[in-house]
This record gives C-alpha cells, sequence and structure tokens, in this order.
C-alpha cells in the first residue's frame, strides 16, 4: 500500500531487516475494526506522523461507536393514572416544590415517567443490558401533544417513539396494565 511520503508494512519485515535498513521509521499500534491490535511499521519522513494518519490509511475511525440498548428492563414500581391531567398534576406538584424541572415521556399512546435506577448502583446488570425502573408512572395519551397545562404550569411532553427501549416500555404498559376504565 503505498501513499506518498510513507511506506506501510508488508507481511515478511522482521526487526532485523527493519533496523538494519538505514531508513527512518517508527512503530504504531492500531486498533482493528474488529478490536484486536496490530503494530505496524511506517517508513521514511514520519515527522508529524499521527496515530489519526495511520487510522485514516487504513481505513479505521478513531471511535468505535456501537449502539446497544438495555437487552431487559425490570420495572419494580408500577403507578398508574386515570388521566393524563392527573398523572401531569402529580408531576407539576413535584416540580413546584422541588423547582426542577421535569418532562413526562410519551410513546405508543402512553404518557409516562420511569425512574431509573442508575447504572453505577448495579453495574453487573447494566453491562448485562439488564436496566431497572424502580418506578413507572403512567396514564394513557391517545396522541401526542408536546405539553399538558396544570393550573398555571405546563409539563413538557417528549416524544420518545425513536427509542427503542421507551417505546418498548410504552407498549409493554400499553397491552398489559392498562387501568381498569380503559379496559371497559
Amino acid at each position: 500500500m503505498e501513499q506518498p511520503g510513507y511506506k506501510y508494512w508488508q507481511r515478511g519485515l522482521t526487526e532485523d531487516n527493519i533496523f538494519s535498513s538505514g531508513r527512518s521509521f517508527t512503530f504504531r499500534t492500531i486498533l482493528t475494526r474488529n478490536g484486536s491490535k496490530v503494530t505496524v511499521v511506517i517508513f521514511g519522513p514520519c515527522q508529524g506522523l499521527t496515530l489519526r494518519d495511520v487510522r485514516a490509511v487504513f481505513g479505521l475511525s478513531m471511535v468505535s461507536i456501537i449502539h446497544a440498548p438495555p437487552q431487559e428492563i425490570v420495572v419494580t414500581g408500577l403507578t398508574s393514572f386515570t388521566s393524563q391531567q392527573n398523572l401531569a398534576s402529580m408531576i407539576a406538584f413535584v416540580m413546584n416544590v422541588s423547582g426542577q424541572p421535569m418532562a413526562l415521556y410519551w410513546a405508543e399512546g402512553v404518557v409516562f415517567l420511569a425512574d431509573f435506577v442508575e447504572p453505577e448502583a448495579l453495574p453487573d446488570e447494566y453491562v448485562k443490558g439488564k436496566i431497572y425502573a424502580s418506578n413507572v408512572s403512567h396514564a394513557p395519551m391517545a396522541k401526542y401533544n408536546n405539553l399538558i397545562r396544570v393550573g398555571n404550569m405546563e409539563v413538557p411532553v417528549i416524544d420518545v417513539s425513536s427509542n427503542i427501549a421507551l417505546r418498548d416500555l410504552a407498549q409493554w404498559i400499553r397491552e398489559n396494565h392498562q387501568s381498569a376504565s380503559e379496559k371497559s
């Protein structure tokens, strides 16, 4: 593989012929796409050569990004509200007392708030793809609306339909935990 100013490692190159070549060189360790490390020898003018340069020549990105949504959500507490207004009233009360902003989530015809346990509290479970919601409060909301008014307060509602885990949680709530008034 030739690149102006640089000659990259070729199979069969040994430590002896690298050092006896009399040419300037540098060693660089790169991380390949499959996660293995490879040490390459770069001949030629190496001043200013960075790991980013080496990875670019081999078509490797500097950051490996993997989307790994949770495999399981464990809901340890579930609170059903008969209306979105009742749920929003509870949220408005908490916002008023704490002074902290809050928002509700919406997906699959359900408005909800999930209190997830921080990953640091259960690191082994988190690594296995399992997350815990200590409480999920929910109410029906057939069509998305970006806010619910409660007196002179507005409780924001965020459409999380594009989040796989939250969408699946909302669908599970809708299918399994509707209030008695909704089922009739």
